[in-house]
C-alpha cells in the first residue's frame, strides 16, 4: 500500500489517504478490524470509491473476507433506510459493538431533490462523534470521491476521529480495461452452454471496441445501456449489472432522461436476480423517480419501462417481507401494463397479485385476481 494525498482537487490539499486495489484494502480492513475487536479498541475507517460497481465488488469481497475471518458486520444503509439515518444510526452501532461486531455505512444520504450529501447528516455524525472512542464502535465508511471535499469540510473534528482513509484503486490504473477484465472473469461463471458464452464474449469484445473509439459520455452511456439489455436478454446477470453501472458512472448524476432511468432499472433488475436487495432497491427505486419524471412531458413518457419498474419493485419488496408495499407496487403497474395493451405484464401482474393475497390470507381477493386473469 502507498500513503499519499487524493488525487481530485481541493481533497489533495488536506486528505492524506491509502491508495491500494481492492484485495489489499479488503484485507488490511479485516485485519484491523480484528485487531480492534481483539483489543476491544475503537476503529473508524473511510473508504473511498469512484464508481458504483467498485463499491459493489468491494462490498460483496469485504463481506466474504469477514466471514472467513470469523468476523460479523452489521449493514447500513442510511439513503435507502431513513432508520439508519440521523438520529437513529448512533444507538444502532452502540449496538453493534456490543456484539463485537464492525458497522458498515453504504454511503451519505442525500436530501431529496439534492445532490450533494446531507449536511444534517454530516452534523449529526460529528456531534456525537466521541461515542465513537466511548462505545469503541467499528465503523467503516463508504464515501463517493465527489462528496469527499463536502464532508471534509462539513465532518469538523469527526476527521480527526478516523484511523485510516483508504482509496480504491483500479488495477493498472485503467478503469476501461478493468471493468472488461472483470465481464471476462464473470463470463466464465455463467451457467450458459459454451457456445452461449463465446456469443456473449464476442459480443462484449465488439462492444469495448466500440466504446474505446467512442468520445463523448453520452454515447458511451447509450452503448454500455445496449450492452446491459442484451446481456440482460441472456440472463447473464453480473456483467448486465456491471455494464449498466458503468454507464450510470459516465452521465451526471442529475441527468433525468430515458436513458438515465433504463440503466437503473437494468443495474437494479440484475442486482435484485443476483440477491443484492439494498442495492438494486436503490436502482429500481431511482428508475421509477426518473420514468415518472420523464413521464410528465407526453413525448417522454416510457409507460413499459415505468410498468416493469414497479413489476420488479413489487417482487422485491415481497422479497423483504413488505406486502404492502409490493402490492401497491402492483397495483400501479396493471393499470399501465392494460393503457399499452400488453397482456402478458398484465397477467404477470395479476398472477403476482394474487399470489400476494393468498400469502396475506385474502383469499377472496386473491380468488378475484385470479380469475380476472383467466378472463383476459
Amino acid at each position: 500500500m502507498e500513503e499519499n494525498h487524493s488525487p481530485t482537487g481541493d481533497c489533495a490539499r488536506i486528505m492524506p489517504t491509502i491508495r491500494a486495489s481492492r484485495d489489499a484494502v479488503v484485507a488490511e480492513i479485516v485485519d484491523r478490524s480484528r485487531r480492534a475487536i481483539a483489543a476491544n479498541l475503537p476503529m473508524f475507517l473511510i473508504v473511498q470509491y469512484d464508481y458504483k460497481a467498485d463499491r459493489i465488488a468491494f462490498l460483496d469481497s469485504l463481506r466474504s473476507a469477514l466471514t472467513h475471518a470469523g468476523l460479523y458486520a452489521r449493514e447500513f444503509d442510511p439513503v435507502q433506510n431513513p432508520d439508519h439515518g440521523t438520529g437513529s444510526l448512533y444507538p444502532l452501532m452502540a449496538k453493534v459493538s456490543a456484539e463485537d461486531a464492525v458497522s458498515l455505512i453504504f454511503d451519505l444520504p442525500r436530501k431529496a431533490g439534492e445532490i450533494c450529501a446531507d449536511q444534517d447528516f454530516i452534523h449529526y455524525l460529528n456531534i456525537h462523534r466521541d461515542s465513537i472512542a466511548g462505545s469503541r464502535f467499528r465503523m467503516i465508511l463508504m464515501l463517493r470521491k465527489k462528496d469527499a471535499a463536502q464532508f471534509i469540510r462539513s465532518a469538523g473534528d469527526l476527521w480527526d476521529f478516523r484511523n485510516a482513509t483508504f482509496w480504491l484503486e483500479r488495477p493498472d490504473s485503467g478503469h476501461s480495461s478493468w471493468i472488461w477484465d472483470r465481464m471476462e472473469t464473470q463470463l466464465s461463471e455463467l451457467p450458459a452452454s459454451q457456445a452461449d458464452s463465446e456469443e456473449i464474449r464476442a459480443h462484449i469484445r465488439s462492444v469495448r471496441s466500440l466504446i474505446g473509439r467512442t468520445k463523448a459520455a453520452s454515447d458511451k452511456a447509450d452503448l454500455y445501456l445496449g450492452l446491459s439489455q442484451w446481456l440482460f436478454r441472456r440472463e447473464a446477470l453480473r456483467p448486465c449489472s456491471e455494464a449498466a453501472l458503468e454507464g450510470l458512472g459516465v452521465i451526471d448524476d442529475d441527468e433525468i432522461s430515458k436513458r438515465r432511468a433504463k440503466l437503473e432499472y437494468h443495474a437494479g433488475a440484475s442486482l435484485y436476480k443476483l440477491n443484492e436487495l439494498i442495492d438494486a432497491k436503490k436502482h429500481l427505486e431511482k428508475a421509477l423517480s426518473v420514468y415518472k419524471e420523464i413521464g410528465k412531458d407526453a413525448q417522454m413518457r416510457d409507460p413499459k419501462g415505468e410498468a416493469n419498474t414497479l413489476e420488479s419493485l413489487g417482487d422485491l419488496r415481497l422479497r423483504v417481507d413488505d406486502p404492502n408495499g409490493a402490492g401497491d407496487a402492483y397495483k400501479d403497474a396493471l393499470p399501465i401494463y392494460r393503457e399499452i395493451k400488453d397482456r402478458l405484464g398484465e397477467a404477470n401482474t395479476l398472477k403476482a397479485l394474487g399470489a400476494l393475497r393468498m400469502r396475506v390470507d385474502d383469499l377472496e381477493g386473491a380468488g378475484d385476481a385470479y380469475k380476472d386473469d383467466e378472463s383476459r
